[in-house]
């Protein structure tokens, strides 16, 4: 240890006043050097520090005495806590006058289990003691080893002190502080076992709740269609009844067998999970696409058996139109007729070619070519129906932004007999590579429709083109990145930065379960082959995206005013989230940009990013047949984006969606339904809840955010959000979210009313400022909302919210002042 080290000590200094709430004097670092004209006499701290006629805090909305107040003092690992209180002249102790220092302890701990209670001797602090250094003295208290008691407890920690000086008692209480470890959007993606197991596990046992249910109300059918037959045919004996119900329900017993046991499992089967690190399989876990596969056979088990119990139904009642007796059929007929469809659903399975193969998939401007890449709105989504395709071909305002509420993925279908309802959950895709199983889509899951078109052949292999044409180009800006002689790294890299606009599109139908048209379905992939690059590069697999994608649940999100579609993948790992058409032009202009931002940061040129990571961008639109429509559905499309979920593997006990602002940014009402916390409430909680970091991670935060803030403002984005996690394991989780909002003419107008105070606001800025003031309001309030805790060492200069790359940095640490 360096001797300039022992001869200083860096302090966090506040006041507060409990009985108000108001946090008096702000937490602020000060420098003590030993025996310097910053240190002082213990002796001289104190008399300071004690009630005094007439002495009041300076805070306006507080002007009350210090022994109203509690006064803190942070360092390291520990806090200082200081009370004061004036005593009446009677029971001043003895030596007041000539000025005598007392003190004296008492351990809290033995207090608190029923052990002694007794206070130490008072003792009188002889000459030397009082004259002590106060820096020697916050290092004793705040940093110096620990030493037992006579108790056996701490001497420093868990003994509160009391000095007491003429007619004041000064009280130290030291108590640990929570340090929080920084958390930023990691480079490389990692997914939990444990995780994928649980939400696996849950949907393999709601699956196999299904099966059971389905299979006995099948039962349910075949018993009333063998009543209604011997009602019918009274020379039926119950023998015979039995016998053909016997056989009925041994075929649907077979198949519920082969669905529980999973026999006929795709190619693919556990090929997902087994990719993942530390996954140790297990017969009870299925991935996602065995889950769909074994739904998927349900669906046709169900289908098939409901089609032959209907044309039992129609031969019953024809029989009985043609009137003669003894026409009805005899009750095998109908029992081997149920068998038979029964029976065709196991072999076949769900795999049925109806319907056009994929439409052959097309690349957006600049694949794979040069060209003007100068990214203008009017670019917008020209691209999608092919060359000189009008921007509205898939902005039409007849089809709605947002899934349908009609849902056609839960299709329920009436057993004949009157035996009840049973469901059909999702819809099958055809021509999906059989390696994949039944493949399903469910249409309020848009991200099951963007999996399913991933997983054609033709998507592969143009992606798989689109790599090739690319790594012979060797895009220059990869030279300039200092890499590894990995060659597919280098090929990642050259996709990553490419500057054309690769985007593919994909047309496909959906095979209704019944007789009748599909519905038409298109996938448009924006940048296709850079987030793929992407996710190559953050080490997110093509499959276990793919396999994420598969099911997701909406996500009723009540922090934001735009009322937008949120789901979360059910694996917890990504959100989706719509995007407005502004949000999408503005992608469709930057996203060159913001590959090459992530590009520097994979490629070591620049900080650790704070972006929660865009994954991918795409337009899912469904237009649905003339017969869907007579049942009440509607065209639809959805914008929408693939974000990385910042909070994936995290026990996140607190969250706070942050702007910097004070306008309208508290939450009145924090509920389970509406958790998200906003600036008001932090700064509500910050006077007796500081969030401290380890000084040097408070840095890492500030040099991370100054780059991305520099990026988005260079660009024209504001708007964005600063999203923060408390968990439960002293983590602070930091991510930067919807940064899709660029300064525009509709928010320059917002700006310049709410300044104008015409819409109230109390004075305050308004949230909606220009890019560079709002960088800059949002690198303050870092310095505002998160402490760095001081050590032995000079702490790392704060960045300038000034400037636009963050490199100069403020005045050092004040000296320490005399406490008031």
């Amino acid at each position: 240890i360096e001797l300039d080290a022992l001869l200083k000590i860096f302090i966090l200094v506040a006041s507060r006043c409990p009985e108000k709430g108001l946090l008096c004097e702000p937490l602020t670092n000060h420098r003590v050097v030993h025996f310097s004209e910053t240190d002082f006499p213990l002796e001289r701290f104190l008399r300071a520090a004690l009630p005094e006629p007439g002495k009041i805090c300076p805070h306006e909305q507080c002007r009350l005495p210090p022994e109203h107040h509690i006064r803190s003092y942070v360092h390291g690992k520990f806090q200082l806590d200081l009370w004061v209180q004036a005593l009446a002249p009677k029971l001043q102790l003895p030596g007041a006058v000539q000025g005598k220092i007392w003190m004296w302890s008492k351990c809290r701990i033995c207090q608190n289990i029923g052990g002694s209670n007794r206070e130490s001797y008072r003792i009188m602090l002889d000459e030397e003691a009082a004259a002590m250094s106060l820096g020697r003295f916050f290092s004793l208290f705040l940093g110096a080893t620990d030493i037992p008691a006579p108790c056996g407890h701490s001497l420093l920690g868990d003994r509160v002190f009391w000095f007491a000086v003429g007619q004041g008692i000064a009280c130290f209480d030291v108590k640990p502080v929570q340090s929080f470890s920084l958390v930023l959007p990691l480079l490389e993606r990692q997914f939990s076992p444990k995780r994928e197991m649980k939400w696996l596990t849950l949907e393999w046992t709601k699956l196999k709740a299904d099966i059971q249910d389905a299979v006995g109300l099948l039962k349910a059918g075949a018993q009333n269609m063998v009543h209604a037959v011997r009602k019918a045919s009274p020379g039926v004996s119950e023998a015979d009844a039995a016998a053909a119900l016997e056989g009925i329900w041994g075929a649907l017993e077979d198949r519920e067998g082969e669905l529980l046991s999973r026999s006929k499992k795709p190619e693919c089967a556990g090929e997902v999970l087994a990719s993942l690190q530390g996954w140790s399989g297990g017969s009870e876990v299925l991935d996602a696409f065995e889950v769909n596969d074994v739904r998927s056979r349900l669906n046709f088990l169900i289908s098939g058996t409901h089609r032959s119990l209907l044309e039992a139904a129609a031969l019953m009642e024809g029989s009985g139109q043609a009137g003669a007796a003894g026409a009805l059929p005899p009750l095998q007929a109908f029992a081997d007729l149920v068998v038979t469809g029964i029976r065709g659903t196991s072999s076949a399975g769900p795999a049925a070619a109806e319907g056009p193969a994929p439409e052959e998939l097309k690349a957006g401007p600049g694949a794979g070519s040069g060209g003007d890449h100068k990214h203008k709105r009017s670019l917008s989504l020209s691209f999608l129906e092919g060359s000189g395709a009008a921007e509205g071909a898939f902005h039409d305002d007849s089809l709605k932004a947002t899934p349908s509420s009609h849902n056609r993925t839960m299709h329920e279908i009436q057993l004949p007999f009157n035996t009840g309802l049973l469901s059909l959950r999702g819809r099958r895709v055809p021509h999906v590579p059989d390696r994949w199983g039944g493949v399903l889509i469910f249409e309020e899951e848009p991200t099951s429709i963007v999996a399913s078109a991933m997983l054609f052949d033709g998507y592969t292999r143009r992606l798989e083109d689109i790599r090739a044409h690319r790594s012979q180009l060797q895009s220059a800006a990869v030279q300039q990145v200092k890499m590894t002689s990995d060659e597919r790294l280098k090929e990642t890299m050259a996709l990553l930065l490419s500057p054309d606009p690769e985007h593919v599109r994909l047309s496909f139908e959906d095979a209704p379960w019944y007789n009748g048209a599909p519905d038409k379905l298109s996938l448009a992939a924006f940048y296709a082959s850079q987030f793929q690059a992407l996710r190559e590069g953050c080490g997110v697999q093509e499959d276990m995206y793919i396999h994420s994608l598969l099911r997701c649940a909406r996500w009723h999100s009540k922090g934001g005013k735009s009322n937008a579609y949120f789901a979360k993948t059910l694996n917890d790992r990504f959100i989706a989230k719509q995007l407005s058409k502004t949000e999408m032009n503005t992608f469709l202009e930057l996203g060159p940009r913001y590959f090459d931002h992530l590009g520097s940061v994979l490629g070591g040129r620049s900080p650790r990013s704070c972006l929660a990571k865009i994954y991918g961008v795409y337009q899912v639109t469904v237009k649905c047949s003339a017969q869907s429509a007579t049942l009440g559905a509607k065209d639809w499309r959805l914008d929408l984006m693939v974000v990385e979920n910042i909070f994936y593997g995290k026990d996140v006990s607190h969250v706070y969606d942050l702007k910097g602002s004070t306008r309208s940014r508290y939450n009145a009402d924090p509920s389970e339904d509406n958790p998200t916390l906003l600036d008001e409430n932090l700064l509500e909680t910050l006077p007796q809840n500081p969030i401290f970091m380890e000084q040097w991670e408070r840095h890492q935060l500030e040099v991370s955010l100054w780059a991305d803030t520099s990026f988005l403002s260079r660009h024209g984005v504001m708007d964005y959000s600063m999203l923060v996690g408390l968990t439960r394991e002293g983590e602070i989780v930091v991510g930067l979210i919807d940064y899709l909002r660029q300064y525009t003419w509709d928010k320059q107008l917002e700006t310049w009313v709410k300044s104008s105070g015409l819409l109230g606001g109390s004075g305050k800025v308004p949230t909606i400022i220009s890019p560079f003031n709002y960088m800059r309001r949002i690198r303050a309030a870092v310095d505002k909302y998160f402490t760095a805790l001081p050590s032995t060492t000079d702490p790392p200069p704060q960045l300038d919210p000034e400037m636009e790359g963050g490199e100069e940095a403020r005045a050092p640490a004040a000296a320490a002042p005399a406490a008031k």
